[in-house]
């Protein structure tokens, strides 16, 4: 709908591919919290990452993340030298697959499902067997962005200024707060391992 004039602007996480195909509006619109990651495990493996304090000790676990078909998130894992598998079909089925996971099969084939820290505290209300691994956060430099198409160019220059007036007046601080204030107090952020990863350009 976008590409053939329906929608007008829509937000997507900046990509290079995206931002050669349309025109970006380069405010991050989440103050980086897409870039910071937690993990959907299954409930029997908590004790699993207990241990691990580095990005090392994460990838000598060798543990296997999933991700959607063309997701930025595979870039970034590969980029780190992590393991992970794109999964076919729609990626909602990453759910219940983890779910189907038995901990006494040496080849699980992933193990954890990572998600930012503004969708897997909504999320964990649909998927309740789940549970959030409680002592790692991942972080990584990308967030969503506006795109407009090409016969809109001429809003980018008002959409941008608008954007950074909301940052500097602390109107999109208080809408984040708004929002996911309580979702990022569930997840305890402060006193978890911060675990930085390289971000591919």
């Amino acid at each position: 709908m976008f590409e053939k004039g329906g929608l007008d602007i829509v937000w997507l996480l900046k990509s290079k591919e995206r931002n050669k195909k349309y025109i970006d509006i380069n405010v991050d619109l989440t103050n980086g919290l897409m870039g910071k990651r937690v993990l959907f495990i299954p409930p029997d493996s908590t004790e699993d990452y207990a241990h691990i304090k580095t990005v090392d000790d994460f990838r000598q676990s060798q543990k296997v993340g999933a991700f959607g078909a063309n997701w930025f998130d595979e870039e970034v894992w590969r980029a780190n030298n992590l393991p992970y598998r794109v999964i076919d079909g729609h990626w909602r089925s990453i759910y219940d697959r983890l779910l189907l996971s038995r901990p006494e099969t040496t080849d699980r084939p992933f193990h954890y499902f990572s998600r930012s820290v503004t969708e897997i505290v909504q999320e964990a209300k649909h998927y309740p067997k789940l549970a959030i691994e409680p002592n790692l956060l991942f972080k990584y430099d990308r967030d969503f962005h506006f795109y407009i198409n090409e016969e809109n160019r001429h809003l980018k220059f008002i959409l941008e200024q608008a954007l950074r007036k909301a940052k500097k007046t602390g109107l999109m601080d208080k809408l984040i707060q708004k929002h996911f204030a309580e979702q990022l107090k569930s997840l305890k952020l402060e006193s978890r391992i911060l675990l930085q990863l390289t971000t591919p350009q």
